[in-house]
């Protein structure tokens, strides 16, 4: 029992000492007005390997053969999948002592988006197939086609598909739509030992670039489609970490808001979303004398995303957009941060993502506004009929959703300080 007095000072030593270095890098803010540094600037380039694949399946109204009885089961239709290269060239300038002024330009090597039909899923057995009718699109269940989908005149069942394999590929590229922003840290680790470093991010996102249009952009041809998306974004982050001896704890929360912008393509909605991640540094050599430090990063984290009509993994393959039911992402990631001196900065972080199983074309039918106990679909006067409701996508028994979504993402980022 003698050890514990001896454990307990060890532990509170531990929880205020805290060694001489930088704060983990979701914290560092270049600034401005030091003593030492009159003036920072961060020249910085991210590199980017995005790869996602999910399951696209469909409501069907069949037999359960598990407990013999007929019902709407989600049958398995396509294999989709996205794969993204993509820099980001970012430039910070230091204001005052730690405030920061920031500009990112996210700028789309290629974006390649492909699917087939899954294992098991053919032309003769495809829901899809079956519905599908490019050639000389027909009515479908009685609907009539000139009350429903936008934009006006288009059927809502001439899908871009091979009927024949489920094959289908887009290609996107561009640059995407920048953001500027402020940093500040009210308090520092690095300048106050008790402290914990706390950094507020500010951004604003402005819908500068072309805008993807998945009802004019060609696929399955030579012609490359915008990446940009018609929305404004605010964006509002607070990080943290406290350095303990060799450790850096961090946390994270994080929200953006979209504004559909005024010319953006009608009716979309853009989805908010916000998480939090966790994590810790674990700094495995460091010398103050030669500014350098050698770090690995561990790290999770959970983020929401709303509901909302916007740009989904069918959109381009059913040349709309599409209603997306709300849905939880879970991410797990590993990286390593080196700096080398005073002006050079170096890291490479891997990402690993899962997407809870969610609905894509989630459009409601529309709303009785006179009172009448019905959605008269006949009389677009009353101003009842829901626009971009699909009935051969929307309507129960026929809707999709996205399932076995993972996803994972290499960023390669290094930076130069002067």
């Amino acid at each position: 029992m003698r050890f514990k007095p001896f454990a307990l000072g060890f532990a509170l030593m531990a929880a205020v000492w805290c060694a001489p270095g930088h704060s983990a890098r979701i914290t560092e803010v270049a600034d401005a007005m030091d003593d030492n540094d009159p003036f920072d600037a961060n020249i910085e380039m991210q590199y980017d390997l995005r790869t996602h694949t999910a399951s696209i399946t469909r409501e069907n109204y069949q037999q359960d053969t598990t407990n013999k009885v007929n019902r709407v089961m989600r049958v398995k239709e396509l294999n989709y999948e996205s794969t993204q290269h993509m820099i980001q060239p970012r430039l910070e300038l230091g204001l005052f002592r730690d405030l920061a002024l920031y500009l990112k330009i996210p700028i789309v090597l290629s974006w390649n988006q492909n699917s087939i039909y899954a294992n098991g899923t053919n032309a003769s057995n495809s829901s899809l197939a079956q519905d599908q009718n490019n050639a000389s699109p027909t009515l479908v269940d009685g609907w009539p086609t000139s009350n429903f989908g936008i934009p006006e005149g288009q059927a809502y069942n001439d899908w871009r598909f091979d009927n024949a394999t489920g094959a289908f590929s887009s290609e996107r590229a561009g640059p995407n739509n920048p953001t500027f922003g402020f940093r500040w840290s009210p308090s520092n680790n690095e300048r106050q030992p008790s402290s914990v470093t706390t950094t507020l991010d500010l951004s604003y996102t402005a819908p500068f670039f072309p805008y993807m249009d998945p009802w004019t952009e060609a696929a399955n041809s030579t012609d490359v489609g915008n990446v940009a998306n018609g929305t404004h974004l605010i964006g509002l982050a607070v990080a943290m970490s406290k350095r303990f001896l060799f450790l850096d704890p961090h946390f994270l929360m994080h929200y953006t808001g979209p504004i559909p912008a005024s010319e953006a393509l009608w009716g979309l909605h853009g989805q908010h979303h916000g998480g939090v991640r966790a994590g810790l540094e674990i700094i495995a050599h460091e010398d103050p004398a030669y500014d350098q430090k050698f770090a690995i990063d561990l790290f999770g984290g959970t983020e929401y995303f709303s509901e909302g009509r916007n740009y989904s993994e069918i959109s381009d393959l059913f040349n709309d957009l599409t209603y997306v039911e709300q849905f939880m992402r879970t991410e797990a990631g590993a990286g390593f941060y080196f700096k080398a001196g005073p002006f050079v900065h170096f890291d490479v972080d891997f990402l690993f993502t899962y997407d809870s199983d969610h609905m894509v074309t989630a459009e409601d039918i529309g709303t009785d506004k006179n009172s009448n106990g019905y959605v008269d679909l006949d009389d677009l006067s009353s101003n009842e009929v829901n626009h971009w409701y699909n009935p051969i996508l929307d309507t129960p028994g026929r809707r999709l959703y996205v399932e076995e979504s993972l996803g994972w993402e290499l960023m390669i980022h290094g930076g130069l300080t002067f």
